[in-house]
């Protein structure tokens, strides 16, 4: 993805290899300028290419903010809560605690989960993993109704069973 950014002139590397938004990246982000169909085209390829890798391949086993998120859980922080501490959407911690769990690192969840809708998912997902999709799961379950967050955080329990 970033690659593709400093290709179509909407980012530049500067000192120590940070990366910085460019006049039209900047343009493009305040909807003042459109992308190129060429530069929209690479940029969904390129995230396509990361949503297909697993999940314990889309992280750096480094990166910084895996590591502040696995201390936070291990803190005892509900993930909605760690989501809203560091300025991130439910949807990247959920997906960080997939990458997290698929690495095997170990978090406890049990005081966020529901027991009897973790009981449901134990019959329902058995032999699920992280990347495996999360939709399917969601289909099969009983409830009309079913927050992402929640399911997720009771998928990842499941699978560190």
């Amino acid at each position: 993805m970033l690659e593709a950014l400093l290709d179509h002139g909407l980012a530049r590397r500067g000192a120590h290899d940070t990366l910085g938004l460019t006049p039209l990246g900047t343009a493009v982000m305040l909807a003042k300028r459109e992308l190129t169909e060429q530069a929209k085209g690479d940029l969904a390829e390129a995230r396509q290419t990361r949503s297909n890798r697993p999940p314990a391949e889309r992280f750096r086993p480094d990166s910084y903010t895996l590591t502040q998120t696995l201390h936070a859980l291990r803190n005892g922080h509900h993930p909605s809560d760690i989501a809203q501490m560091r300025n991130l959407a439910e949807s990247t911690i959920c997906e960080h605690m997939m990458s997290l769990a698929a690495r095997g690192e170990r978090f406890d969840l049990t005081p966020h989960l529901e027991v009897v809708f973790l009981e449901e998912l134990r019959q329902k997902a058995a032999g699920w993993k992280p990347g495996d999709a999360v939709s399917t799961i969601r289909d099969a379950l009983d409830e009309e109704e079913c927050d992402w967050t929640k399911l997720k955080i009771h998928l990842v329990q499941v699978f560190l069973e």
